[in-house]
């Protein structure tokens, strides 16, 4: 674990390399594309029901990347004890340590330029991101009992994330931005100001760019909850460093100081349709974190007017509340009770504001102080001016779908802590391989004490397994099949929803292209009752006509298909079609894309994935 101080020990080393990375950033011969800082991961997610996935025309996309991921090569070794990274006008550095090879007792900081924010590594951290060092400078430094050890190679770093400082897009404030510093409710909303404390801001690396999201902790055991868009895989969880206690130490101003940063441990649970992912604190680090409380969740509808709040890190920003909307006239409140997400009435909305970066956000109720809704998307007017009527509102996923999702991999029953939450000693020693110390500028508030309540449906949930190859279009896999009529249809690093490429149809005149990939069948086993669905995110510009189709066939010659028509939208969109499949073998499956137009016209399709799923045990 790492813990943000202004306090630390400077230290010099004496031989430093310099390494300044300014301006366009050119990898691989691929400009990184520029991005919008201070807003993340506010993705919309793709369905994972026997349901076509709704349309989708309100409540749209908001990614923007925080951070680029670097790839440039840095040793630091007893031969050349330190080097520092300077990024210009970066807001963070963050080291990839792949390798760590030093001698037993010998250590590896990164810290800021002037000796604050380090944190001490060892060889049991090798493979991990290091923990983000706030401004535009880093500087690494070997640690030696006996600076003249020979036969170990010091430390490689094969690339760094450096954080964006472009301006931010509101796509998702409804009018004027009404979010407040948690600390500004302090004094007059102290029960809602008791509830910040479970929130954390998660930033995590995904196809060479940096996100963030909020993340929270649900029961007294080890759970943490945020959105699937957010952490889809035990890999980008691996990358994760989760916040606890950002917040500024007044309203509007002031450091947000005294913030205790932890790792993920393990992935439990994703769920697309629902756009829940569920997963743990590392062991070593959830004792630490425990002092934050968590929320409870309420499983019953969200009622229509009823009044709401969001604690969330829009834009990764410290702790903020959704808690007044001038568009309500007051405080925020429900304004359409059910709506589709990404599946038939899974949702429900509000004009209460979010940014990119509040994805994965708790919806509380002030009624029950529990939380109703997984805030996951974002309102789709561009200009931010308004939200609503319905559909235009921000939108989450309600508890009563998530929580029987929740309930097979949490612990039962959920023994409720005491009353009184425990207050971190004076000062804390980290356990973890990555440790340090330092005085908290803060401690946690006491929290009411949840009992979750799950009451699980009778459809167990699914686990799910992925099945195509190259997705994101960033591998150049020969798994994919083009039939072009204009022979310039291919992936290109132009308008990627995450990663560097997506795929591009060019139109033209007599346009009719398509996409195609036949699935390795190979040591897969499908039984009747199992599904198979085919999702993707597709940004169509201009007028153009076309499907997104799933085709399966067995062996005795029936056929299964599904597909969906498609239409301009001007920004990505998620779209999702699924088979059910009936007893038999099953010969072929298929995924395929086809466009027709006879204008000039784009279309950008992005993270597909084909996913098999079957009832859980």
């Amino acid at each position: 674990m790492r813990y943000d101080t202004r306090t630390m020990r400077k230290q010099r080393p004496n031989d430093l390399k310099t390494l300044t990375i300014a301006g366009a950033i050119l990898v691989g011969g691929v400009m990184i594309l520029a991005a919008v800082a201070s807003l993340s991961s506010q993705q919309t997610p793709a369905a994972l029901q026997p349901t076509l996935t709704p349309s989708l025309e309100a409540a749209t996309i908001i990614d923007r990347p925080v951070g680029q991921v670097i790839a440039e090569p840095i040793r630091v070794t007893y031969e050349q004890p330190s080097a520092t990274i300077i990024a210009p006008d970066a807001t963070y550095i963050q080291p990839f340590l792949s390798k760590i090879e030093i001698a037993p007792g010998d250590s590896i900081t990164v810290s800021a330029a002037d000796g604050t924010q380090t944190t001490v590594y060892t060889s049991a951290d090798s493979g991990l991101w290091a923990f983000p060092v706030n401004g535009s400078t880093a500087v690494i430094t070997l640690v030696a009992a006996d600076p003249n050890a020979s036969g170990y190679a010091g430390v490689e770093i094969s690339q760094y994330g450096r954080g964006l400082t472009e301006p931010e897009v509101a796509q998702s404030v409804c009018g004027s931005n009404d979010m407040t510093d948690v600390v500004c409710s302090s004094a007059a909303f102290p029960t809602e100001y008791g509830l910040r404390q479970p929130i954390a801001r998660l930033l995590y690396t995904d196809n060479g760019a940096q996100y963030v999201c909020t993340t929270w902790r649900v029961s007294p055991g080890n759970f943490m909850i945020t959105n699937e868009h957010c952490i889809k895989s035990q890999a980008i969880l691996n990358s994760a460093v989760i916040r606890f206690n950002y917040q500024r130490e007044s309203c509007g101003a002031g450091a947000a100081t005294g913030y205790v940063e932890v790792r993920g441990g393990t992935l439990l649970m994703t769920n697309a349709t629902y756009d829940v992912a569920l997963y743990t604190i590392h062991e070593d680090d959830f004792a630490t974190v425990q002092p934050y409380g968590y929320l409870e969740l309420d499983t019953r509808a969200p009622n229509l007017n009823e009044t709401i709040f969001i604690p969330q890190h829009p834009a990764g920003m410290p702790k903020q509340f959704g808690m007044n909307s001038a568009q309500d006239g007051g405080r925020c409140r429900v304004n359409a009770d059910s709506l589709a997400g990404y599946a038939p009435a899974s949702d429900f909305g509000y004009a209460c504001d979010t940014q990119g970066g509040s994805s994965g956000s708790p919806v509380i109720a002030l009624d029950t102080l529990k939380v109703v809704g997984l805030h996951h998307l974002g309102s789709g007017r561009p200009d931010g001016t308004v939200c609503g009527p319905s559909p235009y509102y921000n939108q989450a996923v309600k508890i009563e779908a998530i929580a029987p999702l929740l309930a097979p991999y949490m612990a039962a029953p959920i023994a409720p802590l005491s009353s009184a939450t425990p207050t971190p000693s004076p000062t804390i020693t980290a356990t973890s391989t990555a440790s340090m110390t330092f005085t908290p500028s803060n401690t946690p508030t006491n929290t009411p004490t949840p009992t979750a309540s799950f009451t699980p449906t009778a459809t167990p949930p699914r686990a799910s397994t992925e099945l195509l190859e190259d997705g994101g279009f960033e591998d150049g896999s020969s798994a994919w099949v083009v039939i072009s009529s204009t022979g310039d249809d291919k992936a290109k690093p132009r308008r990627p929803r995450s990663g560097i490429q997506a795929f591009e149809f060019k139109g033209g005149e007599m346009e009719d292209s398509q996409l195609i990939q036949e699935i390795a069948l190979d040591g897969l086993t499908f039984a009747a009752g199992d599904s198979v669905e085919l999702i993707a995110y597709i940004d169509i510009r201009g007028d153009v006509g076309g499907s997104m189709r799933l085709l399966v066939r067995y062996g005795d010659g029936r056929r299964a298909k599904q597909a969906v028509a498609l239409a301009a939208a001007d920004h990505y969109e998620p779209r999702g079609v699924e088979i059910v499949l009936d007893a038999g073998d099953i010969e072929r499956i298929q995924a395929r894309f086809r466009f027709k137009t006879n204008v000039p016209a784009r279309v950008f399709i992005d993270d597909v994935r084909l996913l098999t799923s079957r009832a859980t045990p």
